[in-house]
């Protein structure tokens, strides 16, 4: 599958609601705010760009609010973006598996927060405390069974070992199976990890002439 990473870079980008962003190369990352819920951004001082031109849809799960207050979109909060296909339009059609793109940067991100707070997670250790040995699933709870019903590869996240009912810390095996992007929808994090997820892209830092 293609990735984010096959288009050139840097990226920018144009919010048009509930969490659905419009996506633009342009040569500069400078926000140009415009009405209430939609943020369009500049060449340069003097050229704007203009929807028309031909935006990728981008999801993210930070807020225009969060966008605005760090400059921009740092590379690690797009989840990922929906390639234009023949027959489309991007702006209107609704959007689909098929043509979603993830963003590897997003992806590996995710994983290193699940396996530096996954451990002082009390779910996951209660759940250790139970099974004393073997591993520990993280299940994504968009999955339609639920956690507890059967669960496609698409849906697991990763996994944990517990030895003597202990998550072991360095053991954290991130699934390359796992999609950030189903037709269940959006990753969905279970326990305190989505809010530390969502702390952690919060404290990105936004570069502005990063490749």
């Amino acid at each position: 599958m293609n990735t984010i990473n096959d288009l050139p870079s840097p990226f920018e980008s144009a919010e048009d609601g509930g969490g659905m962003i419009t996506f633009r190369l342009a040569k500069s990352r400078e926000v140009v705010p415009e009405g209430h819920s939609e943020m369009w951004f500049r060449r340069n001082k003097e050229e704007k760009i203009r929807p028309e031109e031909g935006f990728y849809r981008v999801i993210s799960f930070l807020t225009p609010e969060d966008v605005m207050r760090m400059g921009g979109y740092p590379t690690e909060a797009i989840i990922g973006l929906f390639e234009d296909q023949p027959g489309t339009d991007l702006i209107n059609d609704f959007i689909s598996v098929e043509n979603f793109r993830p963003n590897p940067a997003f992806i590996n991100f995710m994983h290193q927060v699940i396996g530096k707070y996954g451990p002082e997670d009390s779910g996951l250790r209660d759940a250790a405390r139970r099974q004393r040995e073997g591993w520990i699933y993280i299940i994504d709870l968009r999955t339609p069974d639920g956690p507890q019903g059967q669960v496609p590869p698409e849906d697991i996240v990763g996994a944990f070992e517990v030895k003597d009912g202990q998550l072991i810390k360095e053991s954290y095996w991130a699934n390359e199976r796992h999609l950030a992007f189903s037709t269940n929808g959006l990753v969905q994090l279970p326990g305190s990890l989505h809010e530390l997820l969502m702390q952690e892209l919060r404290n990105l830092k936004f570069q502005p002439d990063r490749a």
